[in-house]
């Protein structure tokens, strides 16, 4: 089912550009004063990335999503596919491990 098959390339300086966020979500959009979540999510600390921080260093790894409803109108939201990050991280493993037998042999 798949052609072209090359070995990835380094990520590791990637991966040390990503900034993992504490936040939490607002209840309320600045702009427009609709809710976009519930006190009870909003009260919640989150942890994980800013999308558009994101986007910068994997921007193949975001996408963006129309949420409109009749309720809340329209707006977009960003959101990191998370689990196209693993084979990235996976290889980011691989070159750390790689890295720390040739220290442990030096």
């Amino acid at each position: 089912l798949k052609e072209n098959i090359v070995d990835e390339t380094s990520k590791l300086d990637d991966i040390n550009l990503l900034k993992v966020r504490n936040f939490n979500w607002r209840t309320h959009d600045s702009e427009t004063n609709q809710e976009i979540h519930s006190a009870v999510s909003a009260s919640k600390k989150r942890v994980g990335f800013i999308a558009q921080e994101f986007e910068t260093v994997f921007p193949s790894l975001v996408e963006e999503n129309d949420q409109s409803s009749e309720r809340d109108g329209s707006f977009m939201r960003k959101a990191v596919k998370a689990s196209a990050l693993i084979p990235i991280m996976i290889t980011s493993i691989q070159e750390l491990s790689a890295k720390v037998t040739a220290l442990e042999n030096a």
